[in-house]
């Protein structure tokens, strides 16, 4: 692993850590991004396009892993879950409320995006400024992401549309 790459996973998984949710100790951040530094260096060489990318990922998993083992709760994400990683999040719960109705909702509606439009909702879901999931992500700037985020809410509404979704979602105050 080059020092370069070394850098870059350091550095997205110390990002993505830090603006998790959960909100991790300093220290767990630095385990964080040193398993996912470690994760890296037992691929193989160039089979990473965006290592970058790939460490947002995975520290966001080891975050989710991290905080479901101290509630006990849950399975943990492993390195290929990626972007789906939010839609199993979701998931885990019951499926007869309305929350699970949603939650089955929400899985249709992420099936509708590709791999990268879903990591970037994940992202945004996660609360990660968006200036931090253009570096994370390889855009020119936050107003990049801001005009992909308004193509995928198109797409989502036009999709719910096709599905026959209730669209109760677009009442809210704020719905994006």
């Amino acid at each position: 692993m080059s020092t370069l790459e070394y850098q870059q996973v350091h550095e997205a998984a110390t990002i993505r850590a830090r603006s998790h949710p959960s909100r991790p100790s300093p220290q767990d951040v630095e385990d964080i991004a040193q398993e996912t530094v470690a994760r890296f260096a037992k691929q193989e060489p160039g089979s990473i396009e965006n290592p970058a990318a790939w460490a947002n990922t995975v520290a966001g998993n080891l975050c989710v892993n991290l905080a479901r083992s101290q509630r006990g709760e849950g399975p943990e994400m492993d390195d290929n879950d990626g972007p789906e990683a939010l839609e199993r999040f979701l998931v885990y719960g019951t499926r007869s409320s309305r929350a699970g109705i949603a939650i089955m909702q929400t899985g249709i509606l992420l099936a509708m995006l590709n791999p990268r439009e879903r990591e970037l909702v994940q992202l945004v879901a996660e609360d990660t400024p968006q200036a931090d999931i253009a570096e994370i992500m390889g855009y020119a700037n936050a107003d990049s992401v801001k005009v992909t985020l308004n193509r995928i809410r198109k797409k989502i509404k036009d999709g719910a549309a096709d599905a026959g979704l209730s669209p109760y979602w677009q009442r809210h105050p704020s719905p994006y």
